[in-house]
Parts: C-alpha cells; sequence; structure tokens
C-alpha cells in the first residue's frame, strides 16, 4: 500500500473492528499498518471480506498474519526492491542515475552550487519521508525532526538569505522553519 492510502486502511480496520466487537484506536492502526503496508489494498479488502461474510459469533478479531496471502518480505523489502515487478529494471536504472547525479552535484567546486544541492537533497529527503511515513506516525516524525534541524543548520552557516534565494531553499524552508 501506498502511503495515501492509509485513511482507506483504516476504514477496512475500523470495520472489522465495528463487525466483531473490538474497539478502533490508532495504535492498532499503526500497528496493523506497520506489519501490512507492504501489501497491495486490494489483498486487504479481500480478506476482510472474507472474515466479515463468514463472521459468526465466535469469530475473534484476525491477527495482521490472516489478513495477507503474499508472503512477508524477509529484511525488510521495499517496492523498489521487488524482483516480481516488471518494470523494477527501469526503476533501478533510474535510482542509480539519480545517485549519481546527486553525487556530481555535491562534489562541484562552485560553494552555491553545494549549498543549492543540500537544499535539494532536504527537498528530496522530506519527499521520500512523506511517501514512505504515514504523516503524524513515530516514523515520520522523526524524520521530519531530523529535516527541520538540517534545515536551520544550513540557514546557520550560510545564512537567512537561503530563505529566499531560490524556489527549493523557500520552499523547503517555508516547510520545515517558517517564512
Amino acid at each position: 500500500m501506498r502511503a495515501d492510502e492509509f485513511p482507506l486502511f483504516v476504514a477496512e480496520l475500523k470495520q472489522l473492528c465495528a463487525s466483531l466487537g473490538k474497539p478502533y484506536n490508532d495504535p492498532l492502526a499503526q500497528a496493523y499498518w506497520r506489519v501490512l503496508k507492504d501489501i497491495p489494498l486490494t489483498e486487504l479488502e479481500q480478506h476482510v471480506e472474507r472474515i466479515l461474510l463468514n463472521a459468526n459469533k465466535d469469530t475473534k478479531f484476525p491477527r495482521p498474519a490472516e489478513l495477507r496471502s503474499t508472503p512477508v518480505a524477509r529484511g525488510g523489502t521495499r517496492w523498489w526492491e521487488n524482483d516480481a515487478d516488471p518494470n523494477i529494471a527501469n526503476i533501478r536504472a533510474s535510482i542509480a542515475y539519480n545517485r549519481t547525479s546527486w553525487e556530481l552535484a555535491r562534489q562541484s567546486k562552485d560553494p552555491e552550487a553545494r549549498i543549492e544541492t543540500q537544499w535539494a537533497m532536504l527537498a528530496a529527503y522530506l519527499a521520500k519521508a512523506d511517501l514512505e511515513e504515514v504523516r503524524g506516525s513515530v516514523a515520520h516524525q522523526e524524520k521530519l525532526s531530523w529535516v527541520r534541524g538540517r534545515a536551520r543548520e544550513l540557514l546557520r552557516l550560510h545564512g537567512d538569505h537561503w530563505r529566499t534565494r531560490n524556489p527549493r531553499s523557500a520552499h523547503v524552508c517555508s516547510l520545515l522553519v517558517g517564512p
């Protein structure tokens, strides 16, 4: 599932809770999301429907393993590490190109270009955190805290003029440290 599907995931969980007499709460949703976010939403929906259609007065609330048919990936496999995806070679090539581009920009002799690259890397890290983590979760807050501290450090080292120097640094500053 993608991070933007979390509300749909919660809706499925709430249906299970309401139908099976279990109180819904955010820690429950976070725990189930943590171990089920690697499966497609449609797979979860199918299992919820199966459980609800077959539920009786003795049906217990399902464990996470009962809501998946996709095997648990060992080593925390992420979507871009999934060899079953036919587009994975193109995705990996794009990631490799992106890494090379970042490294070349970081090694630039122009100090202004290096600083601009640092702002671009913060913007990319922020976008990655928003994509991979549920907003408001502990993991998202930790990543946000780190990137916020790094933005403050860049401003301290290189001056407040970076708040409005270019669109990328202005955007990152407005999100992380205010205007």
